[in-house]
C-alpha cells in the first residue's frame, strides 16, 4: 500500500492523458501509486498505460461508459494509499507535490492539505483568444496554515466564496480516514453530478479544519475535452446524448440551459438536503446566487441571452424588481487577464504567459514552467495556528485582516464579496462580522475598523450603520475626505458577549458602474481591511 494515491478518471482522452500521466510519473516522492480508471475500456487509453510499463501505474476499466460520478467512485475504490488526490486527464501535478504533502503531514497531523492550482489553457481550448496560456498566481510568502471548514461552508452557501476555494479532491490530498467516515455514513463518497464540487462540500463538512498551502501543488488544465466548459461556456455544446451519458441525474430546474452557477447551486442544494442538514445546516442565499449569475454572465458571451432569461426568471420568483439588480451589458469576449506580470499585493504576483512565445504545447510543459516560478520545499514556512471552535477568530491588539487568504476570513459571515489582496467589499445591504472576545475580558469593548469606501462624485455622503442586535451603535457618513481610515466601534458593557455579531448596513450603496467610476456592477458598500482591539 502506497502513501499517496494519484487517481486519474478518464474517458477516451488518451491525447491529453499521456501528458497528464507524465507529470505523475515525474513525482520526486517514491511512495506513490497511480490509478487510471478507463471509463468504457478505451483501447487508446489501455495501450498508453501498457506502453508506460511502470509498476506504479495500475489500470482499471468498465466494459461500458458509466456516468462520471460512478466512474469516480470506482476509481476511488481501486486506490489504496493513505492520502488520495484526483487529477483530471488534462491536468498535472508539480514534481514536488507529494514531497511537500509528505513533509506537511509529517509535521502537522491533518486529514486534508489543499491549494489553489495554476491554470493552463491548452492550445485547442474553445476560446481562441486565450489558447495556450499559463495563468499562475504566485505567493512568495510560502506557508501552510490551518483553515476552519465551517465558516468557509457558510461563505460558500452565501455566495461569498467561490467553489474553487473548497478542499475538493481535485485540489487537495485527502486522508483515507476521512473518506472512510463519509462512506460509513452514506455508503459512498461522491454525490450528485459534479463530483469535484460535491467532494469539496463533503470534505469541509466532515473535517473541522484543514491545511492550506499558499503554494499550489498542481496545474489545472482546460482543453477541448473539458466537459464542464463545453457544458457551460463553449459555443459548441455538449450533445444531449453526452449529457445523459455523463450526467443522467443533473437537475437544471425548469430551463434547458447550462449555466455553471445554476448547476453548482443545484449541487449545493442536493448536498444541503442529503448531507449538511443532518450535520450542520447552512443557509442558502438565493439572492446571492442571482448576483453571482449576473456577475459572471459574460463568462460565456454566446449564451448571454439564455443566462439573462434565467436571471430574470429567478428575480421574478424572488420578487426582485428589475432595477434592483444590475445585469451587465453583453461583451464581445469573456473577461481574461492580459499577458504579462500583474502585482496583486505584497509578495503576490500573477504571471500570464503566452505559451506560443516560450514553447508550451501540453500540460507537462506548463507544469515544467510552473515549477520554475514557485518557491521550493526549502522555502516553506509552516504556521502553527490554533483555529477557534467554529472557526471564528478572536479579536485582539494584533489586527484581524480581511485580505485574501488571511486570518480574518472566518469572521465574515454573510453579505461579503470574495476577499481581495487589500481586503473585502460588502456587497449586500446588511453584512455580518462575527468575532470572539478574548477570554476573561470584561467591560465595554472598543474596536478599530480599518476601511475604505468609494466616494460619490456629487459629494453625497455614503451612509453606513453599525448595529448589534436591535441597537444602532454608530452612523457614519463617508465622503471624499473620509473615504478611508479607521472607525472606532464602541460596544457597551451590557451588549458584550463571548461571540458578537456586528452588522454593517449600507444605506445608500451604489455600484461603481452606476457612479461612472469603474466597470464593477456590484453595489459596493464599505470595504473592510482590518479589525483590532483598541486600548
Amino acid at each position: 500500500m502506497a502513501r499517496f494515491s494519484l487517481v486519474i478518471p478518464t474517458l477516451r482522452r488518451a491525447d491529453t492523458l499521456e501528458h497528464a500521466l507524465a507529470t505523475l510519473l515525474a513525482q520526486s516522492h517514491a511512495d506513490v501509486e497511480i490509478v487510471v480508471q478507463n471509463n468504457g475500456n478505451d483501447f487508446a487509453t489501455r495501450a498508453l498505460v501498457e506502453r508506460v510499463r511502470d509498476s506504479r501505474v495500475r489500470h482499471f476499466s468498465t466494459d461500458d461508459v458509466v456516468p462520471m460520478v460512478e466512474n469516480w467512485e470506482r476509481a476511488l475504490s481501486h486506490s489504496s494509499g493513505d492520502f488520495i488526490t484526483f487529477v483530471g486527464d488534462d491536468d498535472g501535478l508539480l514534481p514536488d507535490a507529494c514531497d511537500i504533502a509528505a513533509s506537511t503531514f509529517d509535521a502537522e497531523p491533518a486529514e486534508i492539505l489543499s491549494w489553489q492550482p495554476f491554470l493552463y489553457l491548452w492550445p485547442e481550448y474553445w476560446d481562441e483568444r486565450r489558447r495556450n496560456r499559463l495563468q499562475a498566481t504566485v505567493s512568495f510568502d510560502f506557508e501552510v496554515r490551518a483553515e476552519a471548514s465551517r465558516p468557509l461552508l457558510d461563505r460558500f452557501y452565501d455566495f461569498g466564496a467561490h467553489y474553487s476555494q473548497l478542499p475538493m479532491l481535485y485540489n487537495s490530498f485527502v486522508a483515507r480516514s476521512l473518506i472512510d467516515r463519509v462512506r460509513d455514513r452514506h455508503g459512498r463518497y461522491f454525490f450528485g453530478s459534479l463530483p469535484d464540487v460535491t467532494s469539496g462540500i463533503v470534505n469541509a463538512a466532515f473535517c473541522e479544519t484543514f491545511l492550506f498551502s499558499t503554494r499550489p501543488l498542481a496545474v489545472a488544465g482546460l482543453s477541448h475535452h473539458s466537459t464542464g466548459h463545453r457544458l457551460t461556456r463553449a459555443a459548441t455544446r455538449v450533445t444531449p446524448k453526452e449529457r445523459m451519458r455523463d450526467f443522467p441525474n443533473m437537475d437544471v430546474g425548469s430551463s434547458p440551459g447550462s449555466n455553471l452557477e445554476l448547476l453548482i447551486a443545484n449541487e449545493m442544494l442536493l448536498m444541503k438536503d442529503q448531507v449538511l442538514n443532518e450535520m450542520a445546516p447552512v443557509a442558502f442565499n438565493e439572492l446571492g446566487l442571482v448576483r453571482r449569475m449576473a456577475a459572471t454572465i459574460n463568462d460565456s458571451p454566446s449564451r448571454y441571452d439564455e443566462t439573462r432569461s434565467l436571471i430574470l426568471e429567478r428575480m421574478q420568483r424572488l420578487g426582485i424588481p428589475e432595477g434592483k439588480l444590475v445585469i451587465p451589458p453583453p461583451a464581445a469576449h469573456a473577461p481574461a487577464p492580459e499577458d504579462g506580470v500583474h502585482v496583486l499585493g505584497p509578495y503576490e504576483v500573477m504571471f500570464v504567459v503566452d505559451g506560443n512565445s516560450v514553447g508550451l504545447h501540453t500540460i507537462a510543459d506548463a507544469v515544467g514552467l510552473s515549477a520554475q516560478l514557485v518557491p521550493g520545499l526549502e522555502a516553506m514556512v509552516r504556521v502553527t495556528q490554533t483555529v477557534p471552535r467554529g472557526g471564528v477568530p478572536v479579536v485582539g491588539i494584533e489586527p484581524l485582516r480581511f485580505t485574501k487568504n488571511s486570518d480574518g476570513a472566518g469572521a465574515l459571515i454573510s453579505g461579503w464579496g470574495e476577499p481581495e489582496p487589500w481586503g473585502t467589499w460588502s456587497v449586500d445591504r446588511a453584512c455580518v462580522i462575527r468575532i470572539h472576545v478574548p477570554a476573561g475580558r470584561e467591560g465595554a469593548l472598543r474596536l478599530g475598523l480599518r476601511y475604505r469606501a468609494i466616494p460619490y462624485p456629487d459629494g453625497t455622503p455614503r451612509i453606513v450603520l453599525c448595529t448589534l442586535g436591535d441597537e444602532t451603535l454608530h452612523e457614519w457618513q463617508l465622503t471624499s475626505s473620509s473615504a478611508e481610515g479607521e472607525l472606532a466601534i464602541e460596544i457597551p458593557r451590557e451588549l458584550v458577549s463571548t461571540s458578537t455579531d456586528l452588522t454593517l448596513v449600507n444605506v445608500n450603496a451604489r455600484s461603481p458602474a452606476a457612479l461612472g467610476v469603474g466597470p464593477d456592477e456590484r453595489r459596493l458598500g464599505i470595504g473592510v481591511e482590518q479589525l483590532r482591539l483598541l486600548p
